[in-house]
Order: C-alpha cells, then sequence, then structure tokens
C-alpha cells in the first residue's frame, strides 16, 4: 500500500478541516461569531480557489475538460478555462454554472463545502450584529 505524508496531506486539504472546526463551532464548542465568520472566510476562500477538482470548463467538442483544476471558480492550466470559469458567475450563466457543479462528485463535495461557509459566513455575520 502506498503511504499518505501526513504534511503534504494536511497542506492540500486544509480548508476541509477548517470547515469541520467551523461546523464544530457552530454546532459543538459555540465559536464566537466573529471568529466563525473570519472562518468562513477562509474555508469559503480555500474552497473557490484552492480546492482541488475538475476543470469543467466547456471544450470545442461537446465536452468538459477534465485537467485538474484548484477551487471551484479557477479552470486549469488553460487561459481560456480559467477565464471561462469566472465568467460563469454572470447571472445569465448561473444554471449552466450549477450544471457544471454537479458533474462529479468532486465538484458536488466542494459545492456543498462552498455554500456551507457562506451559508455559515451569513449567519454568523446576522448573529454578530444582533448580538452588538
Amino acid at each position: 500500500m502506498r503511504k499518505i505524508n501526513s504534511g503534504t496531506f494536511v497542506s492540500k486539504y486544509w480548508g476541509y478541516l477548517l470547515l469541520l472546526v467551523v461546523l464544530g463551532g457552530w454546532f459543538r464548542w459555540g465559536f464566537d461569531p466573529a471568529l466563525l465568520a473570519g472562518l468562513s472566510v477562509l474555508s469559503g476562500l480555500w474552497i473557490f480557489f484552492q480546492a482541488p477538482g475538475w476543470c469543467g470548463a466547456k471544450t470545442r467538442g461537446d465536452d468538459y475538460c477534465r485537467n485538474n483544476a484548484r477551487g471551484l471558480l479557477m479552470g486549469c492550466h488553460l487561459r481560456q478555462h480559467k477565464w471561462q470559469k469566472l465568467m460563469m458567475l454572470a447571472p445569465a450563466s448561473w444554471r449552466r454554472l450549477g450544471r457544471l457543479l454537479v458533474k462529479n462528485p468532486i465538484t458536488l463535495i466542494n459545492c456543498g463545502a462552498g455554500l456551507a461557509t457562506i451559508g455559515s459566513l451569513i449567519v454568523s455575520v446576522i448573529d454578530l450584529i444582533l448580538d452588538h
């Protein structure tokens, strides 16, 4: 069996670990809302710009790119794919973005984690505003 280097594993997937800390802070440990907001922002940035996954940009055929990419919003090493994924944030392309994000299990997990961090950020900011 191949041995996994724990240092490399943690440095590659630290955003998921941070998301677990955020969820634990919400449901178990009762973290301060400001801390939860900060941790949610960090986790969201990692998911949208650093999480490993597939590119998923539309290719010249009627297929999607399967190159490795970093983050839900970033494409692979091809410049056009990076631009194409960022342009999908425009409202007219949200339906197409949704289809791309649930194309495979990796992007589905990343999308769910991204939505969880956005939800955590929104709720913690509202809680922070209502507390003061």
